[in-house]
């Protein structure tokens, strides 16, 4: 057995303890518990595939014994499911490139042979407890003669592995392995009882499918998949010398079975994923605690957390902490507000690298309007903000101040602020690096080959390789929960400033706040009203596009630029807000009361 750590390491102002050195324990036993809820699912399901009577003490003993092989053959899925645990969809630009990413070999094979392993236990033990429904595996036609080969067993198996065919699929088609929040603040049961519905309607449809289209497969490969079990039965049975086929086996009673087995199985495999998700993916709450108040530095600790990025499951625990500490604990925000004993506060790394995020989905959106693809300079001046707080130095060398250091300093702006005043919201793309390669295309040339396209894309054999726009926004999105969650913390952390901030450390940096705020939610707004529209995209026009988590953060956006406008609006000229900036701000704030 493994043993777990209770106790964990202390932090000190000097080097905190990091966030996931805390978490990783934390996730061991939440694994734990998630693997006792599977083998309590385990053995429901083996006395629901079990035949006799409700109450018999035999049935009830026996699915704990059978609950127990089964789970050592599940668990394999649950391996597969934290080996593939994510927060963000890789989103490809057209459907042909992201079935060839998902479904290649090395990505498709592994998630196949789990859910095969998995339905395939779950199928026997089905078997097994109906055997006496002539689904044996072997079974004697008459006394004194070696026992045959069951085609019924043959045909329940092989709608097993067609159903794990699908299963798997559906897992890599449409992103199991990422939830829709990659945090989530439910019990277990309300969780279940939210997605009960959904999962008996696609039980139904899945074990509908699977069963009707069995027959059909199963008539055209008859004959191999009767061959490969008989080769495979008789390395552990002597049977009988013919190879002939019997009589078709399908019949009302058979399809019956495969239809109840199908729906049992496939309920089954849907409340294991949600246990992985609820237990998995669970908040930063562990007994009534935040998970870096166990270090003597929780400050530090829940930074650390905050900063990860080659962790994505920190990362969003971390800013889970975050928004519950600004929303409900006093006590935190002051301390967080409070704590400028560092070479940067923690404030201003707060700060830092929300604004940050807010700085890179404003580039991105630019770079889209544009057709342009982010670079290695852009990425490194999208970073800059970050500074030394996510650096290291490699020498002990003495920074020295051109500037008068007794001078009342200027305050910080944004580099967002002088691009909007010197392009607007956005700049206009750079036609000339284009202008060389038009000059050898004949113009007619190029027009021809573009009406050529477009046709080609309006059929449905070139569906797949259309670049839709609902793509290109799940792009420039790729975890809208993780913004939504770090703009509102930092709105909220601004606007409690008036009450926990004791050393007015936040007043200094609304105007970039709201500089950042403003430039952001223009730059979705226009994108929204003239989204960058792909050639390939030839039905654009005709379909409603999918715009929902840009909304979202739209109204994160809108309601702190408004909420802080409505609490700072007495101090805009001491805080030195730009007049552009101050205007788009009362604008706001005047059409939401006007709304209202």
């Amino acid at each position: 057995m493994v043993a777990l750590r209770t106790s964990f390491l202390n932090g000190s102002k000097t080097k905190a303890v990091r966030y996931h050195t805390i978490l990783r324990p934390i996730l061991q036993q939440r694994f734990l518990r998630a693997s006792l809820a599977l083998y309590c699912l385990c053995c429901v399901t083996s006395y629901w595939l079990a035949s006799g009577s409700i109450f018999s003490p035999k049935l009830i003993l026996g699915s704990f014994l059978k609950g127990l092989l089964c789970f050592l053959f599940v668990f394999p899925y649950f391996v597969m499911l934290k080996s593939r645990m994510t927060t963000t969809r890789d989103v490809q630009s057209s459907l042909a490139k992201e079935i060839m990413i998902k479904f290649s070999p090395k990505s498709f094979f592994p998630v196949y042979i789990s859910f095969l392993v998995s339905v395939g236990i779950l199928a026997l033990a089905y078997l097994q407890g109906h055997s006496s429904s002539r689904l044996q595996w072997v079974t004697a036609a008459r006394a004194y003669e070696l026992p045959r080969l069951n085609e019924r067993f043959v045909y329940m198996m092989f709608v097993a592995s067609m159903m794990a065919f699908s299963s798997a699929c559906e897992h890599l088609y449409f992103d199991l392995d990422t939830p829709e929040e990659p945090v989530l603040q439910k019990s277990f049961v309300l969780y279940v009882k939210e997605k009960l519905p959904s999962i008996f309607q696609s039980s139904i449809i899945k074990s509908l499918i699977c069963g009707f289209a069995s027959p059909i497969i199963y008539a055209i490969f008859r004959s191999s998949i009767w061959r490969t079990f008989l080769l495979f039965t008789r390395c552990f049975h002597r049977l009988a010398a013919s190879k002939a086929l019997v009589r078709w086996p399908v019949n009302l009673g058979l399809l019956v079975h495969s239809l109840w087995m199908t729906f049992l199985i496939n309920i089954s495999l849907s409340i294991a994923l949600l246990i992985f998700r609820v237990f998995l993916y669970a908040g930063p709450v562990v007994r009534s605690r935040f998970i870096s108040m166990r270090s003597n530095d929780p400050n530090g600790t829940l930074l650390d957390g905050i900063k990860t990025r080659n962790k994505p499951l920190t990362q969003c625990i971390a800013s889970q902490e975050l928004f519950l500490i600004c929303s409900k604990d006093p006590k935190r925000i002051q301390g967080i507000l409070q704590d400028i004993d560092r070479k940067t506060s923690v404030w201003q790394e707060i700060l830092n690298n929300t604004l940050v995020l807010c700085e890179n989905l404003s580039t991105s959106l630019q770079l889209s309007s544009s057709g342009k693809k982010p670079n290695g300079v852009d990425s490194a001046q999208s970073s800059s903000r970050l500074g030394s707080s996510t650096t290291d130095d490699s020498f002990n060398t003495i920074s020295l101040k051109e500037k008068d250091i007794f001078a009342q300093g200027a305050s910080r702006r944004s580099r967002i602020l002088e691009k909007v005043k010197e392009h607007g919201n956005f700049s206009a793309p750079d036609a000339s690096q284009n202008s060389f390669a038009e000059s050898l295309i004949p113009a007619s040339l190029r027009k021809q080959c573009s009406q050529y396209l477009s046709v080609v894309y309006k059929t449905s054999l070139f569906n797949i390789f259309r670049k839709t726009l609902d793509r290109k926004n799940a792009d420039v999105l790729k975890n809208p929960w993780l913004l939504e969650v770090r703009i509102t913390s930092l709105s909220l952390l601004v606007l409690k400033s008036l009450q926990y901030d004791t050393y007015g450390v936040v007043a200094r940096d609304i105007s970039d706040i709201l500089t950042v705020y403003c430039d952001t939610y223009d730059k979705l707004i226009a994108y929204k009203r003239n989204p960058p529209i792909h050639s390939s995209d030839v039905f654009a026009s005709k379909r409603t596009h999918d715009f929902d988590d840009m909304d979202r953060v739209i109204s994160c956006l809108k309601d702190g630029i408004v909420e802080i406008t409505e609490k700072f609006q007495d101090f805009f000229i001491q805080l030195n807000i730009p007049t552009q900036v101050e205007r788009r701000c009362w604008i706001l704030y005047r059409g939401r009361n006007s709304a209202t």
